[in-house]
C-alpha cells in the first residue's frame, strides 16, 4: 500500500515537472519570436 502510493506521488511530480518544462519552453518560443518580429519592424 504505502509502496505503491509512493509511486503514484512520484507519477504526479515527474507529470508536473514535465508540464512545467513545456510551459516554459513555450514561454521562451513566444518572446523569441516577439523579438523577431520587433527587430523586422526597427529595419
Amino acid at each position: 500500500m504505502y509502496r505503491r502510493r509512493m509511486q503514484q506521488v512520484r507519477r504526479t511530480l515527474h507529470e508536473r515537472n514535465v508540464h512545467e518544462a513545456h510551459r516554459r519552453a513555450q514561454m521562451h518560443l513566444e518572446r523569441e519570436r516577439m523579438l523577431a518580429e520587433v527587430r523586422m519592424i526597427v529595419r
